[in-house]
């Protein structure tokens, strides 16, 4: 799975390293520079659970789009025609993401 939810690469570069997900748990925090290639990895994510028997529930409250910085938000990831909620801040492991 790796392999093809990553294809799209477009990483993040944090004091150095290229980083474009994040695991923890249950939880996959997937980073991108752009939002279509955000999309897309969004998008392989979706499939490839799906042929595995999961899937990715948009519908709970930690399901989120979330930038860094001063950049805004210009347009929504969807998932199956549904909107990935935009925030400015978010809670992770236990600490504030403004």
């Amino acid at each position: 799975m790796d392999n093809d939810v990553n294809s799209v690469k477009d990483p993040v570069s944090i004091h150095g390293r290229l980083i474009d997900n994040l695991h923890f748990a249950d939880d996959i925090d997937l980073i991108e520079q752009k939002c279509d290639s955000l999309q897309q990895v969004v998008n392989n994510l979706h499939e490839e659970g799906r042929r595995a028997g999961l899937n990715v529930n948009i519908g709970l409250p930690k399901t989120k789009t979330f930038v860094f910085g001063s950049t805004k938000i210009e347009k929504n990831v969807e998932l199956e025609g549904r909107d990935v909620d935009n925030v400015e801040e978010c809670v992770y492991l236990g600490s504030l993401q403004s």
